[in-house]
């Protein structure tokens, strides 16, 4: 995915952004990026207005009070965002953030070994029924051990739940996401995960009640995985496409039970002399798990 091919759409429709409705599924509460000061011509850092976007959203969602709705949401009108530091959505924050598709895209250009957007998660409590779709991160510095959207914290204690990621494009990544520990009742359907080092998805442990369906996961580098997952429960792989020209894994688990595994597409290489086989699933310590109706295909 070229970054600059991308631009040349944005510059086509970033001035009609004021006449386009808000995304599918926003109410009329809402914060918009562009409102909010955000620039969004690919060239211009717009970290700090993103983030006084997010900060300002979590604070209404607080005062306000919505139980079980979508808090304050934030449209990612169309343009590239230039970001230069992880942006942080804070700890019981319960934000939804929307875009309008390959037009909508935070654009990477910081350092390494961070994350572009991070859910800090929930203490306690339901997360509302946070959506995050339809909108791009790429990583336009080629920046090394990099997570595009990282959802909860290592400490074990600040998963999220009922949270559904839907129609992003995360590409560039070492991962292209991580969740974090304790994250229930997610849903990961219709993503891109393109060009990813070490996994597509990686899940922490300690989850239930997660679907990972029709995702395209293309473009892992050798010995990557599409999913990583340790730890987990009650899961549904159907229908997700894994490709790749490198010697490359579809899911690997560890300590993984009740899952199925259904109607999914992997295709990757033969191994090379002196590389080791690689597998559509490798599974450790795992039971409960069933296999309906899968395509592999070695080139």
């Amino acid at each position: 995915m070229e970054v600059q091919i991308v631009a040349s759409a944005i510059n086509r429709v970033v001035d009609l952004r004021q006449m386009r409705p808000a995304p599918l599924g926003m109410s009329n509460l809402t914060l918009s990026l562009r409102a909010e000061g955000a620039i969004a011509d690919g060239v211009t850092d717009d970290t700090t207005i993103v983030q006084a976007t997010i900060t300002k959203a979590c604070a209404a969602t607080t005062v306000i009070g919505i139980a079980g709705g979508l808090g304050i949401p934030i449209i990612v009108d169309p343009g590239s965002y230039r970001i230069s530091s992880k942006l942080t959505v804070p700890l019981n924050c319960a934000m939804s953030l929307k875009g309008y598709g390959p037009v909508s895209l935070f654009t990477w250009h910081g350092g390494n070994s961070t994350s572009v957007v991070h859910y800090l998660g929930i203490l306690a409590g339901p997360s509302h029924n946070i959506t995050i779709s339809d909108f791009y991160i790429l990583n336009g510095n080629a920046s090394t051990g990099m997570v595009g959207l990282e959802i909860g914290q290592s400490d074990n204690l600040h998963g999220m739940q009922n949270v559904t990621v839907r129609k992003l494009l995360l590409n560039g990544f070492d991962k292209g996401a991580k969740i974090w520990f304790e994250s229930d009742e997610l849903t990961f359907e219709e993503n891109w995960i393109f060009d990813y080092t070490t996994s597509g998805i990686e899940f922490g442990g300690n989850s239930s009640v997660l679907s990972i369906n029709k995702n395209h996961f293309q473009g892992g580098v050798a010995a990557s995985c599409a999913v990583n997952m340790a730890g987990s429960a009650s899961i549904s792989f159907s229908n997700n496409t894994i490709q790749s020209a490198s010697n490359i894994n579809g899911y690997c688990f560890t300590d993984t039970n009740s899952f199925t595994i259904q109607n999914n597409y992997f295709e990757t290489v033969v191994p090379l002399a002196g590389q080791t086989d690689r597998q559509f699933v490798i599974c450790a310590n795992c039971d409960t798990g069933s296999f309906h109706d899968n395509t592999t295909t070695f080139a």
